[in-house]
């Protein structure tokens, strides 16, 4: 099976759950010039100097210095409104109060795309399990399948802010890994083994499946999420996933099983009808994540 590197695990689980903000991961060995060359846009730059405590990931022994995970990493911090400059500490006690979340998408423009409203809103688990169950009974059971680290990771642990918002969790998840992907096709370039691109193609999944189930069986949040607040910021964040996507060339790069096992999932066209009903008004976007 092709899962996610221990680090970038052990990085998901360490910075966004709530209840517990882990212990130190080992220190970087002074390259922190050679890394931060590797940004480009004042966006990256910005977020890399405001949430200095992401410089923990730097890897001096990995050919992109971890930096598609600091700004991973440094993309949540932004999005959930963490100060900037804090230290271990002042993180750990800040996240252990979720009402000093101020939610407020960072794009990758470097430009906000605030936060869905939604007064109905069902808990990402239990609408996606309930889709997988209905529709994918088989990627349940299946233990070598790519999902399953997804699942394991996000949406089954229900201390993590995925499992149970769907306007913060996985929005800010999938935009995780949209920055993150941005950063290692600059470094790698295009080809196979872009770990984050598993990420964005996952919660691509996660977001087509949640967006699917609710349409199918709740008609009032489905009428709250397609309000026009609410329609602009899926877009823009679908946009910026079709960006990436096609920056990395994902059409004619994807590995076999990257491409059986998530992006057969996000371009299976019957569920797809909740995702292009919200982008109907720029189905150029959706055409791109699938390669149409």
């Amino acid at each position: 099976m092709k899962n996610l590197t221990v680090l970038t695990l052990l990085a998901i689980t360490l910075l966004i759950s709530l209840s517990s903000f882990g212990a130190e991961l080992s220190q970087h060995d002074g390259c922190n010039e050679a890394a931060y060359q590797t940004l480009k846009d004042d966006s990256e730059k910005f977020i890399f100097n405001r949430h200095t405590s992401t410089h923990q990931f730097i890897d001096c022994n990995s050919s992109t210095y971890g930096m598609e995970i600091v700004i991973h990493e440094a993309t949540h911090f932004e999005d959930l409104g963490v100060p900037a400059g804090v230290n271990q500490v002042e993180l750990e006690k800040w996240f252990s109060n979720p009402k000093n979340i101020k939610f407020n998408q960072y794009l990758i423009s470097g430009q906000r795309n605030g936060e869905m409203q939604l007064k109905k809103s069902p808990k990402p688990k239990t609408v996606i399990l309930n889709f997988l169950k209905t529709n994918y009974t088989n990627i349940l059971s299946d233990d070598s399948h790519m999902l399953q680290s997804f699942l394991e990771g996000y949406i089954n642990d229900t201390s993590m802010l995925a499992s149970y918002s769907f306007t913060k969790g996985i929005v800010t998840e999938l935009n995780g890994y949209i920055h993150g992907l941005k950063i290692e096709q600059r470094i790698k370039g295009n080809g196979q083994d872009l770990e984050q691109r598993y990420g964005v193609l996952g919660f691509l999944f996660f977001a087509k499946s949640y967006l699917a189930q609710v349409k199918r069986d709740q008609p009032t949040a489905w009428k709250e999420i397609k309000t026009a607040q609410n329609l602009r910021h899926l877009i823009n964040l679908f946009k910026d996933a079709s960006t990436v996507l096609m920056t990395s060339d994902h059409c004619n790069t994807m590995d076999e099983m990257e491409r059986s096992d998530l992006f057969s999932l996000v371009s299976d066209p019957k569920y797809l009808g909740a995702m292009e009903e919200v982008l109907a008004s720029q189905p150029d976007i959706i055409n791109k994540i699938v390669c149409r």
